[in-house]
């Protein structure tokens, strides 16, 4: 058995793993290393890997510089010409978090994908209704130009009708509805080169577990995979302060029965003098946004990540309980009716009956998705930016910094007050767009909340450093191999004291092996 690790070394995201036994090869996530790409590209200098494949990605250190792992339309230039492997069977996918999925679009058309149902159905959303997570699912083979670049960058030659081809993806947990696999085999454009495509099924390779856990997106789950050494576990990412902590607490006592030979185990939010202690929970954070709704006046906005929709639905709550009606844009409601499609009792969602969707103004054409999600929701209430303005105190608007050129068409002129469900900034860049949000709140007289004197209005999705402790002691596992933190060093006492032993990958390509 032998686990190469490519990625999410010293480091927040970006997990790419391959672990490899007798019989077969698995990548544990394929994610973006959102920090390594901070250091190097913004929203005006961005990769040219439309025009050159993963060339720029794997020289800049997004990618690993391994042959076999990447589609052939993407080999421009002939790269890689790193070490070759074989081609994995399988990506365990552990959630949809482009720090965890973001990369997958590079991979070789073959490599079977396993993931929850949930997180199957959000990524196809997602892929649909945004330029993120194009080739996720639903991959547009490139074709070169006469100069060996790929065609339909610099303006040269028009973006071409190239064939398409689906992924193998297998669900985890249980069957699609017959609804949801109808949707995804649909098409996502009027594009006439489509390969025949590929159900998704429902499955799990032989000596392969997973277990859903607790996370800040819905349908996170931890695998363990059984190989001739023991078994070797991965948590993904989890915590134990959400509304299905239940969950994380289950895969804690049913890894531990399988006395594993090793547990791959994130560590975000380990940190030097930081409390060991757990965090609030989500339900704080409902019951602080409903208690400020209830005191607004004019327009509530509730400014949250669109992938949280546990958060949505506790926002759901809040409005509900304060009198106000939900409303939400459309790429969310489209990805909440896909979620809906695959949710099991343990994921709540709003009611479409008791929400609104917002309709701004646009000068573009219609979309595909745009055109389904009226078909799948013809009766949910449409509300233009003039029917927010006038309805402003009776509603909490949905939308966050990007969406700050809508104020000037939504806000009433009484104000109102902006709800930031978020992280609070933790770099520079983050700062600076702070101080621009707050900046576009004193110009439409709104109150940012929370102050410095109110309680936080948002939770980590990442398990305390008291919770990851606890996981270890209840786990046991003969190595802990920490990934996914900027301080895996700080696993060692706990090591020392129940006698385990503690393995940290230092660098890309660094291998364990038994």
């Amino acid at each position: 058995m032998q686990i190469t690790f490519w990625d999410g070394i010293g480091c927040i995201g970006g997990n790419k793993m391959l672990l490899e036994r007798s019989d077969g090869r698995f990548l544990l996530d394929f994610g973006t290393n959102i920090g390594r790409s901070n250091q190097f590209y913004d929203a005006f200098l961005q990769s040219r890997e439309s025009a050159t494949g993963v060339f720029e990605p794997i020289r800049m250190g997004l990618l690993p510089n391994v042959q076999g792992l990447y589609r052939d339309d993407f080999l421009w230039g002939g790269a890689p010409d790193g070490p070759a492997v074989e081609t994995p069977d399988a990506l365990l996918l552990s959630h949809a978090h482009a720090d965890h999925v973001g990369a997958v679009s590079y991979l070789r058309h073959e490599v079977k994908v396993y993931c929850t149902l949930m997180s199957a159905a959000m990524i196809r959303a997602l892929e649909e209704t945004s330029t993120f997570s194009q080739g996720v699912c639903v991959m547009r083979m490139k074709e070169t130009n006469e100069e060996g670049l790929i065609k339909g960058v610099r303006g040269k030659v028009s973006e071409p009708k190239t064939e398409r081809r689906w992924r193998p993806y297998f669900s985890a947990d249980r069957a699609p509805s017959n609804e949801l696999a109808s949707i995804w085999v649909s098409r996502v454009t009027a594009e006439e080169k489509y390969n025949e495509p590929l159900d998704l099924s429902h499955d799990l390779p032989d000596g392969v577990k997973h277990w859903p856990v607790d996370h800040s997106i819905y349908g996170a789950c931890a695998f363990g995979v059984e190989t001739e050494a023991g078994w070797v576990v991965y948590t993904g990412d989890l915590r134990f302060h959400g509304s299905n902590r239940t969950l994380s607490e289950a895969f804690r006592r049913e890894a531990a029965a399988l006395g594993p030979r090793a547990l791959i185990i994130e560590g975000t939010t380990l940190s030097p003098g930081k409390s060991a202690k757990s965090t609030d929970t989500e339900l704080e954070v409902r019951d602080r946004a409903a208690d400020l709704m209830r005191t607004a006046e004019g327009l509530v906005v509730a400014d949250f990540s669109q992938r949280h929709l546990e958060r949505l639905c506790l926002m759901w709550e809040a409005a509900r309980a304060s009198n106000r009606t939900l409303v939400i844009p459309a790429d969310d409601a489209y990805l909440l009716y896909m979620a809906s499609l695959a949710a099991s009792e343990h994921e709540k969602l709003p009611q479409f009956d008791e929400i609104a969707i917002f309709v701004p103004y646009s000068t573009g054409h219609d979309k595909t998705w745009r055109k389904k999600l009226d078909d799948f929701l013809p009766d949910v209430r449409r509300l233009a930016p003039p029917e927010v303005r006038a309805n402003a105190g009776e509603l909490v608007l949905c939308i966050g910094y990007f969406n700050l050129n809508q104020l000037p068409y939504v806000a009433p002129k009484q104000g109102g007050l902006w709800i930031r469900s978020s992280s609070e900034p933790f770099n520079e860049e983050m700062e600076l767009d702070i101080k621009r949000l707050k900046t576009w709140l004193d110009e439409f007289g709104f109150r940012y909340a929370p102050d410095e004197e109110e309680d936080p209005l948002h939770v980590s999705g990442h398990a305390s450093p008291e919770d990851l402790f606890e996981t270890v002691r209840a786990i046991r596992p003969q190595t802990l191999i920490p990934i996914h933190s900027e301080h895996p060093e700080l696993y060692e006492p706990l090591c020392q004291e129940l006698g385990i032993e503690l393995w940290i990958p230092q660098q890309p390509g660094d291998q364990f092996g038994v």
